[in-house]
């Protein structure tokens, strides 16, 4: 089964809501455990915030201010409401999970919005280039909005913006990866640092 968005935010808010690494660590483990291979390298690139691999010099290029409007034409919410909810938090993301509960726009048919799709939305947005590039990139997250609830949001967001904010570092999920499949820590750092990303070394 394919691996989903409202799961990985899911993950994502468990992993915060503990200052314990040990358990941090067991939670990101259990979750990688039931990943496919294709799904794996995704989820702990996501967990780092990242979309691409280090050595994929292609960036999303999702700006604060293109998520912003995207909000503000999802939502219905004016100037005023966006800027009171982003100092209120301080963390666009968690803005985003407050905004999008007055979702205006939504999709007809609802379907969970799973890690393939993810990527392969901002894979697009990636690769457009030249004219109409940024327009296509704000199409591109007006339509991941539209099928994302509250959490999703917070943490597509805070993906986009580089910030997940959950206390889990390139280290505790290196820890995590050993513990989830059972391999030596070492290993798993040296692969790491052969292949260059977090996500292909966790094949």
């Amino acid at each position: 089964m394919a691996a989903t968005l409202l799961e990985f935010a899911e993950v994502c808010e468990k992993i915060r809501s503990t200052s314990s690494k040990k358990q941090k660590i067991t939670i990101v483990a259990n979750y990688l455990r039931g990943l496919s291979r294709e799904d794996l390298p995704l989820a702990c690139r996501l967990l780092t915030s990242r979309v691409f691999p280090p050595w994929d010099a292609r960036a999303v290029n999702i700006s604060y201010s293109t998520i912003l409007d995207a909000l503000k034409e999802i939502t219905g919410a004016d100037e005023k409401r966006l800027k009171a909810t982003y100092l209120k938090y301080g963390d666009l993301g968690s803005a985003a999970e407050e905004l999008i509960q007055d979702k205006k726009v939504t999709t007809l048919l609802q379907t969970p919005l799973t890690l393939q799709n993810l990527y392969s939305a901002l894979d697009s947005a990636a690769s457009k280039k030249g004219e109409g590039a940024a327009e296509h990139r704000e199409r591109v997250l007006k339509g991941l909005l539209a099928l994302c609830s509250p959490l999703e949001a917070k943490y597509l967001v805070k993906v986009l913006c580089g910030e997940m904010r959950i206390g889990l570092d390139e280290g505790l999920l290196e820890e995590a990866l050993a513990v989830a499949y059972g391999r030596g820590l070492k290993k798993v750092r040296e692969a790491g640092l052969v292949v260059a990303d977090i996500g292909e070394s966790a094949l």
